[in-house]
């Protein structure tokens, strides 16, 4: 559905037009009252589902994830253009580049899994 409503628009587009503006005022590509109101819908429709708590983390997990979540950012944008654009575009055109991406988002994801499965056999 988001596909038809604006075929062009992805949430790292939405990300980066206000990155862009902030960092360049005279040069604005502030984003459309039709993207504000896809990420607000977005986001109620994340708060219908399930609701999680906040824990406490020790300050080894919290650069592990911060270091994860680096890692995650740097292969999103050698993934030209973010992952959510290899899934959303890329790969239902059936673009070479847009499958060794997603492979690559999905072989990242089984081996931090089975990382995460032998670390905790060690335990």
């Amino acid at each position: 559905m988001l596909t038809q409503i604006n075929p062009h628009w992805s949430p790292s587009h939405y990300l980066q037009a206000i990155t862009y503006t902030l960092s360049n005022p005279e040069l604005s590509s502030w984003p459309t009252l039709s993207e504000h109101l896809i990420i607000a819908l977005l986001l109620i429709g994340m708060s219908f589902g399930k609701k999680h708590s906040f824990i406490a983390i020790t300050k080894k997990q919290f650069i592990t994830h911060c270091s994860a979540g680096i890692l995650m950012g740097i292969g999103a944008s050698l993934a030209l253009g973010g992952n959510d654009t290899q899934v959303l575009f890329a790969l239902p055109a059936l673009s070479l580049g847009g499958m060794l991406a997603c492979f690559g988002i999905i072989g990242g994801i089984m081996i931090a899994l089975k990382l995460i499965t032998l670390r905790q056999q060690q335990k």
